[in-house]
């Protein structure tokens, strides 16, 4: 926490001297994420959406993607809060909608929540931790590698902290053209955390 304290006050200085606004991003004062290139996702295939994405907060993606006619259809990405000082626990910052709906905590496949070993401690992955409502949580982490090291702090146990694969099958249209929408909803935390996704593609098997 203390690092987090400390990346706060850099943010804040760095948005005085360059006197950088703040955002609202309440439900009331909805973001608009950028239109991304059109896709199609064949029967039995894989499709990605994005090698990688940078988001900084209120920013956000959406993709057109061709669905098939018949499911299963899972979106997947890795996903991190870009922080340089080490290590600093999770943060509710990422709404992922289709078809402009916010896909529930029961959609994520490797459960709803995670633990530390280290600290003795569970969290959710989906949660209300100071936006208002709930967001999907990402790890602040310079890297994708250091929340599944052991000896880390905040190591998460099994490992793959950073993996998120969704089952999207619910939300989808079947044989119609369907949205896909990532946004960085963390302003909320004070420190204009910065999203890096990394292959977000979507599979039909």
């Amino acid at each position: 926490m203390r690092k987090l304290l400390r990346y706060a006050s850099h943010i804040l200085v760095a948005a005085a001297t360059l006197g950088i606004a703040g955002c609202s991003d309440s439900p009331a004062d909805p973001i608009a994420p950028k239109q991304g290139p059109a896709h199609r996702l064949t029967s039995g295939g894989y499709e990605l959406l994005s090698s990688n994405t940078n988001l900084s907060v209120s920013s956000g993606v959406t993709y057109s993607v061709q669905i098939p006619s018949s499911g299963p259809v899972y979106l997947s990405f890795d996903g991190r809060i870009n922080y340089p000082y080490g290590t600093a626990g999770n943060g509710s910052v990422l709404n992922v909608k289709v078809n402009g709906v916010a896909i529930a905590a029961n959609t994520l496949t490797k459960g709803t929540s995670y633990y530390y070993p280290n600290s003795n401690r569970t969290e959710n992955w989906y949660d209300n931790r100071g936006a208002g409502y709930s967001l999907w949580g990402l790890f602040w982490s310079p890297d994708f590698t250091s929340n599944n090291n052991s000896s880390d702090n905040y190591y998460v146990s099994g490992g793959g902290a950073y993996s998120y694969t969704f089952d999207i099958s619910n939300y989808v249209n079947l044989g119609q053209t369907n949205s896909v929408a990532l946004t960085n909803e963390g302003g909320w935390t004070g420190v204009s955390p910065q999203v890096v996704l990394n292959s977000i593609s979507l599979r039909n098997y």
